[in-house]
């Protein structure tokens, strides 16, 4: 059976946020489907050892992990230390 997911009206870099949960306790999420292709290797491997992609039982990731990196991206800043 296919999880339904609920849209809290917010996009992000193009990729819609999601989210369950009281207002005082609410977790928001993005699917890593809706993550465009030129971003989703990028930014899995950036990922890789933080946030587990087991959220709601699909393959997702906290948003505010994908905010932090998108904003990184923005603003042109490396998003790996040498």
């Amino acid at each position: 059976m296919k999880k339904k997911h609920k849209k809290r009206g917010i996009v992000i870099g193009g990729v819609p946020i999601y989210g369950f949960g009281k207002d005082e306790d609410k977790i928001t999420y993005i699917l890593l489907q809706d993550i465009q292709e030129k971003f989703r290797a990028e930014f899995a491997r950036w990922m890789y050892g933080q946030t587990g992609a087991v959220i709601h039982g699909d393959h997702v990731i906290y948003s505010w992990d994908w905010e932090r990196w998108y904003e990184m991206k923005l603003n042109d800043t490396p998003t790996y230390f040498d």
